[in-house]
C-alpha cells in the first residue's frame, strides 16, 4: 500500500480542514497533529486529518488567546447593566 493511500498532502489537508496554512502550521507547532516528511513533501496520516476535522474551534485564529474571546463571545441584552471590570480582571490573573 502507498503512503497516499493513507496520507493527505499539505494541500490536501488545508482543504480537509478548511483552514489557511499559518493555522496548519500553527496545529503542528502546538502537537495538535503530527506532520510526516515524504521526500520534499510535507504529509499528514488521514485518521489524525480526519479525527481533527471533526474537532470544534479549529478556525481559531493564530496569536488570538482564549481569554481574549471569551469577553467577545459574551451575549448581554441592551438593557443589562454589568461591569465588565472585575471580570477582565479575573481573567488575567
Amino acid at each position: 500500500m502507498e503512503w497516499h493511500d493513507e496520507c493527505y498532502t499539505f494541500a490536501e489537508t488545508l482543504e480537509r480542514l478548511d483552514i489557511n496554512e499559518a493555522r496548519l502550521k500553527q496545529l503542528v507547532s502546538e502537537g495538535e497533529i503530527r506532520a510526516f516528511r515524504q521526500g520534499d513533501q510535507m504529509i499528514f496520516r488521514k485518521a489524525d486529518v480526519d479525527h481533527l476535522a471533526l474537532q470544534p474551534k479549529l478556525q481559531e485564529q493564530p496569536g488570538v488567546t482564549r481569554e481574549e474571546t471569551l469577553v467577545d463571545d459574551l451575549i448581554f441584552d441592551e438593557g443589562d447593566d454589568l461591569d465588565l471590570t472585575s471580570a477582565e480582571a479575573n481573567l488575567t490573573a
